[in-house]
């Protein structure tokens, strides 16, 4: 690779838009993991009687256990959606830096 062409790939507009969106997905993944892993740690403090308590009164089954399901659950989606949203930005940057004699390196 030569200077020309970072300079080039670094002030294209595509490029740019990219960066800034992957940062944004990034920043708006991981508030989500933190939210809900901060619910779950509340569950040992302030939410204690909460997470302790059982679902129905026939279940021996409390709201922690079933919350922990949730979150397993709920961040496999999550990687599931980040994956997909990620494999398309990559997918359209990869043109753009074919264009610019990068060899699609990311």
């Amino acid at each position: 690779m030569t200077d020309t062409n970072n300079i080039d790939i670094a002030s294209n507009s595509d490029f740019i838009e990219y960066l800034k969106k992957k940062r944004m997905h990034r920043i708006v993944f991981s508030s989500i993991t933190l939210f809900l892993y901060a619910i779950f740690a509340f569950g040992y403090g302030p939410l204690y009687g909460l997470f302790i308590s059982e679902v129905s009164e026939q279940s021996q089954l409390n709201f922690a256990l079933l919350y922990f399901l949730f979150l397993v659950v709920a961040f496999f989606v999550l990687e599931l959606i980040y994956t997909k949203l990620a494999n398309g930005m990559e997918s359209n940057i990869r043109q753009v830096l074919y264009q610019a004699d990068h060899n699609n390196e990311l």
